[in-house]
């Protein structure tokens, strides 16, 4: 069919050519109802650990509609392998079976219900029945898997969320900034046990400096047991959190800082000189000399903990790998970007030779499991 090619190469191994499996060298103490899992710098495992096999691609620039993608923004899974892409530029959601095959297109730019206005992240709540849209001013918009608009869940917390994600029991986490000066602001993470009830405020972190290009920012996630994974990146740490608010586990690793490199520092002076901010706030604009310690959190559908650090090969990011346990497992490199792990598969967003989004699905095999 146009625009969906199957492939069986394998792709992505770990970055050291033998395999072995060494014992964990980290420690585990209790710190009162805290697990402290503190781990070494090196992983316990090295090789050929993780595998992907490319199955499936969607885009790029031979295809056409409906197969195209114009800028692909966030992309989400159902139960029977559907894949629903948002198109950021097209403002468009549109659907492709396991196959690759085109099923329909639904959502339009705009202000009404089933609307999209400034669409930035769809997901699947966890009964893989419901698609929740992060709809910039219009809040959070649901709809069925079919494409049918359901509602809108609208709060001033929400609106001005960077993210939201909903568990299995349905309850509702999203976080936000709270600012009051440019000094003193907090990422704050919240739930709602319902619709109807008021907020709770499970974290609230002190963050960095606003014009630091490369501050730390807060990163979370919801396992697949409804623990929240939360981290801010200022050091090597990674609280587990369940879901009435208690910290369970404390993850910690040893790392070495990674540099800002000289691309960034170019792309950064370059946005600069074109933005039109006022000089009073440009000359305040700064890169700090090293990176956060990571970036982000996918979870597998084992709820193995992937958190990506700042190295790369190519356009490609590495990411460290943790069981459940907290135990640090091994170094992988994934595709950019690595979005969602559903069903035993990795689904991410890509670019061809010509820089068109291509969006691939990838079989992941575990050796040892």
């Amino acid at each position: 069919m146009a625009g969906a090619v199957v492939l069986s190469v394998f792709v992505f191994v770990s970055p050291t050519s033998s395999q072995s499996a060494a014992k964990w060298k980290g420690t585990v103490k209790k710190e009162g109802d805290v697990t402290i899992v503190h781990n070494p710098k090196e992983p316990r495992y090295k090789g050929e650990i993780l595998r992907l096999k490319e199955e499936m691609a969607i885009g790029g620039a031979a295809t056409q509609e409906p197969y195209s993608l114009a800028a692909v923004r966030s992309l989400a899974v159902d139960d029977t392998g559907n894949i629903f892409v948002l198109d950021e530029k097209d403002v468009v959601i549109k659907v492709f079976d396991k196959s690759g095959k085109y099923l329909k297109s639904f959502g339009q730019k705009g202000q009404g219900p089933g609307d999209l206005n400034n669409p930035s992240r769809i997901t699947f709540d966890r009964t893989k029945r419901l698609l929740v849209v992060r709809n910039g001013p219009l809040g959070l918009s649901i709809f069925e898997r079919d494409g049918a608009f359901l509602k809108t869940i609208v709060t001033e917390d929400i609106k001005a969320s960077h993210n939201a994600v909903f568990d299995t029991q349905g309850r509702l986490y999203m976080n936000r900034i709270r600012v009051q000066d440019m000094e003193h602001r907090w990422d704050v993470l919240k739930k709602y046990d319902s619709e109807t009830t008021m907020a709770v405020e499970l974290k609230s972190i002190p963050i960095g400096s606003p014009y630091n290009v490369v501050a730390p920012m807060v990163a979370w996630t919801i396992d697949r047991k409804d623990n929240i994974i939360f981290g801010y990146p200022q050091k090597y740490e990674i609280e587990i959190i369940d879901a009435q608010g208690r910290t369970t586990k404390i993850i910690q690793r040893e790392y070495d800082t990674i540099e800002v490199g000289p691309a960034i520092k170019e792309r950064s002076e370059k946005a600069l000189k074109e933005s039109r901010l006022p000089p009073e706030i440009a000359s305040k604009i700064f890169l700090s000399k090293y990176h956060s310690a990571y970036t982000d959190f996918l979870i597998d559908a084992d709820n193995r903990l992937f958190v990506a650090n700042w190295k790369q090969k190519g356009r490609d990011y590495f990411y460290d790998v943790f069981d459940e346990d907290g135990r640090y497992l091994i170094e992988v490199l994934l595709p950019y970007k690595s979005i969602i792990f559903e069903g035993g598969k990795l689904y991410t967003c890509e670019a061809d030779a010509e820089d068109f989004p291509v969006v691939k699905r990838y079989a992941v095999t575990w050796s040892p499991k």
